[in-house]
């Protein structure tokens, strides 16, 4: 966990601007596409799931009762994912 949290922090946010027509309204709609919201749940997912596996040090637990918990706590951390925000702060910054 430390080392996916070393590389997350290595590595910069990815933020695109982005278009789309909403022929709901009939505009171009701006936007951005970001994964930097999921990076940041990844890093709370990984300091929390840290935080568990070192409080699991004092608990009596067995190898493999132990290992089945990492496996479930590893599951649980979202992976990083791009994100599409439409809204005119993003056409804002977009126009910049």
């Amino acid at each position: 966990m430390d080392g996916e949290l070393n590389h997350l922090y290595k590595t910069e946010a990815v933020v695109f601007p982005s278009a789309f027509r909403n022929y709901a309204i009939g505009k171009k709609v701006m936007g951005l596409e970001t994964n930097d919201p999921s990076r940041r749940r990844r890093a709370v997912a990984l300091n929390a799931a840290r935080q568990r596996a070192e409080a699991m040090r004092l608990e009596n637990l067995t190898v493999s009762a132990m290992n089945l918990e990492l496996l479930r706590l590893r599951k649980t951390i979202p992976a990083i994912e791009n994100e599409i925000i439409h809204n005119e702060r993003a056409a804002i910054l977009v126009a910049n």
